[in-house]
């Protein structure tokens, strides 16, 4: 079984994607977005760089610690799948376009 460590890690990583799915889904017009919404954008955006740093430091944490299994790993592979995709959005517009 996992240790608390493990699970923080992934619980963390998780946490992050969904704060920062939320951060874009929150305003109801995503080109103007009120000043109340500016604030709670920003909000789920820094926490979710918070959350992503700590869960690496957990997963570190783990890997030191000699924990078993591999929720200890799940962090850095949220972390490399989000940086793909994120890299991947330009080029895919490059060759589709915008979508207008």
């Amino acid at each position: 079984m996992a240790s608390k460590k493990s699970i923080w890690s992934t619980v963390l990583s998780i946490a992050g994607i969904v704060l920062f799915i939320s951060s874009y889904s929150i305003a109801d017009d995503p080109t103007d977005p009120t000043s109340y919404e500016k604030m709670i954008i920003k909000i789920f955006f820094f926490s979710f760089i918070f959350s992503m740093i700590a869960s690496i430091y957990m997963g570190i944490l783990a890997i030191r610690a000699n924990e078993k299994g591999i929720l200890k790993y799940s962090p850095f592979f949220v972390v490399i799948i989000f940086i793909f995709c994120i890299a991947l959005q330009p080029i895919l517009m490059a060759f589709f376009g915008f979508g207008g």
